[in-house]
């Protein structure tokens, strides 16, 4: 998963159960920058298999929809499927942020 830059690099599971072809989009609720730092925050979202089951994963990637690059992942360390009515919270920290980084003016 490390080696892969974009979006068309991995293999998303097939859309079903509640699972939309390329993913569910993030809510950003605030960006900023405090002392050259900029820092990304969203809200926190809930996976639920509606309708029937969603396929097999075990990575969740987040990546930029507008350039389809890779922003980041995570392992959920076994493979996981969610059958009808099972769910998967993603929580994201709302105090450091998805994701931070050293702004530079330019």
């Amino acid at each position: 998963m490390v080696t892969q830059h974009q979006f068309n690099q991995i293999n998303e599971i097939s859309p079903g159960g509640g699972y939309a072809a390329g993913g569910v989009p993030l809510n950003v609720t605030s960006s900023g920058q405090v002392g050259g730092l900029w820092t990304l925050f969203v809200s926190n979202f809930t996976l639920l298999a509606t309708g029937g089951a969603i396929p097999t994963w075990r990575w969740a990637v987040i990546y930029d929809a507008a350039t389809g690059s890779l922003i980041g992942f995570t392992d959920y360390g076994s493979s996981v499927s969610l059958d009808v009515s099972d769910l998967v919270n993603f929580i994201f920290d709302q105090v450091n942020g998805l994701i931070q980084g050293v702004a530079a003016s330019g």
